[in-house]
């Protein structure tokens, strides 16, 4: 559940804000989430209360960590595994589905492997040829 969704007419409160920021509880852990609009969110950090004289301020205890990114395979590298799982000739609708790429992306990386000699168009489909 996104931050704030269990709030009464969080709807609009979505809609109204640019940035909000929701500090939750979970035990002893303090979490601090920041969502803006046009922005990936950040958070959850752990922030704790920190007081220096009559001062009251939130401070980050732990940073967030960032997930790694492994780079998306490219076109031809998504044509390649969704024949390297299949057993037979595939048309190009499982193609499609199996790559999950635009259409007009799978028929130019089709047509770059066909003229490369690496697929064969069959009257049923396509195929690898053997090598």
């Amino acid at each position: 559940m996104r931050g704030g969704q269990a709030l009464r007419g969080s709807s609009e409160l979505h809609a109204w804000g640019d940035s909000n920021l929701y500090l939750g509880r979970t035990g002893d852990r303090l979490t601090l989430v920041a969502e803006h609009r046009a922005a990936a969110c950040v958070g959850p950090l752990d922030v704790e209360f920190h007081v220096t004289g009559e001062v009251m301020a939130l401070r980050v205890t732990q940073q967030q960590r960032t997930p790694e990114r492994r780079p998306r395979p490219s076109a031809e590298e998504r044509v390649r595994q969704a024949f390297a799982g299949a057993s037979h000739t595939l048309t190009f609708g499982e193609l499609r589905a199996a790559c999950r790429i635009r259409t007009q992306r799978l028929y130019e990386t089709l047509a770059q492997l066909t003229a490369a000699g690496q697929v064969e168009k069959t009257p049923v489909g396509y195929r690898l040829r053997a090598a």
